[in-house]
């Protein structure tokens, strides 16, 4: 989850400051936010609030309700990869019943001392990773030292996509905008450069 907030801050900033716009965010049409409102909360209430049976089942439900946010946006740049960090995670909190935790990440996150030193892992959604886990190739082993973190492959993947979709919503704009631009705005890099030195560039349709 941290990881997630730093992409949408890290998005923001680039897209801010290679010239986007928040007024370009809030006109961009963005379909069925009910279902990434309650994807999140799912996510969060296995993690904090549910236990056994319903924390699994919420573990489950969560990803699928995400994974509909997405089908439902899939024109939107960045969509794609999300989709793929969020499915990622979902099959590992699937088949594991969880997400496990390796325990020498732990170490070289510095969240342990050694890797046989003793852990709890806080929430109910992780667990340290043992050999009855099935899908450990996914589970949460890349350590982020400075912010003491183990994160995955889906959050990796998860983390880009979401700081991607934020960069291209604030470059987004509406099409009254692009509209009222000069003519020389929407030509491509081959008729800006012939125009540049004086001679005609291809026609722009």
């Amino acid at each position: 989850m941290l990881l997630t907030i730093v992409a949408l801050v890290v998005g923001g900033v680039i897209g801010l400051a290679t010239g986007g716009k928040l007024r370009h965010a809030a006109s961009r049409r963005i379909a069925w936010w009910g279902l990434l409102v309650i994807g999140f909360g799912l996510e969060l209430a296995a993690d904090r609030v549910l236990t056994g049976s319903a924390s699994y089942a919420a573990m489950i439900a969560g990803p699928v309700c995400l994974l509909l946010w997405a089908a439902g946006n899939a024109r939107l740049t960045g969509v794609g990869l999300v989709a793929l960090g969020v499915l990622l995670n979902g099959l590992v909190l699937t088949l594991d019943r969880g997400m496990p935790v390796e325990r020498a990440a732990l170490a070289r996150a510095g969240v342990i001392a050694t890797r046989a030193a003793p852990v709890s892992v806080g929430g109910h959604r992780h667990h340290v990773a043992t050999a009855a886990d099935r899908f450990r190739v996914l589970d949460d082993r890349i350590a982020l030292g400075p912010s003491h973190q183990v994160v995955s492959a889906g959050d990796i993947v998860l983390a880009v996509g979401t700081a991607n979709l934020v960069v291209h919503l604030l470059w987004y704009q509406p099409v009254y905008q692009r509209s009222r631009r000069p003519r020389w705005a929407n030509e491509g890099l081959g008729s800006r450069l012939a125009r540049a030195f004086g001679r005609r560039g291809p026609s722009v349709t």
